[in-house]
């Protein structure tokens, strides 16, 4: 616990630097936790109770056990006015530690044996049970359980510390609560009358009060989240703010070299249009500062403004219709060559064609010779084939001669 409030302490000067009324506020905090810490209870809280408490953490952490959910102190809430009574009826059990099972208690148990880490009483939540208790309706007494705040699942074990407690007026009203409903009874200064008789009072020092500085630390690490919070959202806005500056210097310096990427381009493009530089031109304006190029340059614009009058195309124009021109010669001597293929084959099948009709003539006219001779009783025939040419075409006329 000394080492928390010392981390708490100076987490509290590092977070708040940048939020000056904040930091004054909390230092002043610093100060009540120093006086605190020079308290006796909180000696004997670090003797007694520290060390069993940092040990069941550590052991925690290590081993990864969950289920633990801490001590009492820690897990609830009241108001002020009651911390007296709580601390009171609590005792020890303030430092009791609750977990969700006897299983997880035995185990942390092996390990502080093991480790020689201390005692710890803890408090399963799977083997106590919450005591059944009829409180009397009297507007004097209140169930001190009813005045605290904690979760729902806690409360087994809220109801063995405090459920048989009751907050009585004064001690008349605790003493006649106790002999006549048997509950332990206690006033809000921190007297006690217990149901078996016995009587326990006097003055209770309540700057020593356990709760006041759990209040005190709890409230503290809330402003300390929120002031981290504030913080983090401070740092997180400018990041934000920084990053969309760079992007924007980024797009405007990606813009600017594709620019110097296409004026880039188009300078060699115009280079390579100019044709390759002779070594001899190069030795003779390498050694040329760049002004007096720029007055040369200046000087080959000034002559060629002489020939302004020219028509600057005509060259280009040339080079287009020569290039048109051979194109047109090489598609031509194509079609010259396709045409003699084309008469070539023509005569071709021509040839073949009239071989054909000849082929086929000689057989019809040896057949029409056996067959007129076997109708015609000692008479002769045959056919003739007269050719006649009619442009591109052949006429055949068939001649019958009878003998």
């Amino acid at each position: 616990m000394l080492e928390f409030l010392k981390n708490l302490i100076a987490l509290t000067d590092i977070r708040l630097m940048d939020f000056s009324a904040s930091y004054y506020y909390m230092k002043n905090l610093r100060g009540l936790f120093l006086m605190a810490l020079g308290q006796d209870w909180i000696v004997m809280f670090i003797f007694d109770i520290r060390r069993g408490l940092n040990t069941v953490r550590r052991i925690c952490r290590e081993y990864e056990i969950s289920g633990v959910f801490g001590p009492i102190f820690e897990l609830l809430d009241c108001d002020e006015k009651f911390f007296t009574a709580v601390e009171v009826t609590a005792g020890n059990s303030l430092f009791h530690v609750v977990v969700e099972n006897d299983g997880i208690s035995t185990q942390i148990i092996r390990h502080l044996n093991a480790q020689k880490g201390g005692r710890v009483t803890f408090i399963p939540l799977n083997r106590v049970k919450a005591p059944q208790v009829a409180y009397p309706e009297s507007s004097d007494v209140i169930p001190l359980l009813k005045k605290l705040r904690f979760s729902r699942d806690y409360t087994p074990a809220f109801a063995q510390v405090f459920a048989r407690t009751v907050i009585c007026r004064d001690l008349d009203v605790a003493t006649r609560v106790a002999r006549s409903d048997g509950l332990d009874c206690i006033t809000m200064e921190g007297d006690q009358v217990s149901k078996k008789g016995g009587m326990t009072g006097g003055f209770y020092d309540y700057r020593r009060s356990k709760l006041k500085f759990m209040n005190v630390i709890r409230q503290n690490t809330k402003s300390i989240n929120m002031k981290e919070d504030e913080l983090e959202k401070t740092l997180e806005d400018d990041y934000q703010r920084t990053l969309q500056d760079e992007a924007k210097e980024l797009e405007q310096l990606l813009g600017k070299r594709n620019m110097l990427l296409t004026k880039q381009e188009e300078y060699s493009k115009k280079i390579r249009e100019l044709g390759p530089l002779s070594s001899d031109a190069f030795e003779t304006y390498k050694r040329r500062s760049i002004k007096e190029l720029y007055k040369m340059l200046h000087k080959c614009n000034e002559q060629l403004q002489q020939f302004s009058h020219v028509n600057k195309k005509a060259l280009d124009q040339y080079v287009n219709f020569t290039e048109q021109r051979e194109e047109l010669q090489r598609r031509q001597a194509e079609l010259d060559a396709g045409d003699e293929k084309i008469k070539e084959l023509i005569s071709v099948l021509d040839q073949r064609k009239d071989e054909s009709i000849e082929r086929t003539f000689k057989g019809v006219a040896k057949h029409f010779r056996e067959v007129f001779s076997e109708l015609v009783q000692g008479g002769h025939g045959f056919l003739v084939m007269m050719k006649k040419k009619f442009l591109l075409f052949v006429v055949m006329d068939i001649l019958i001669y009878v003998s």
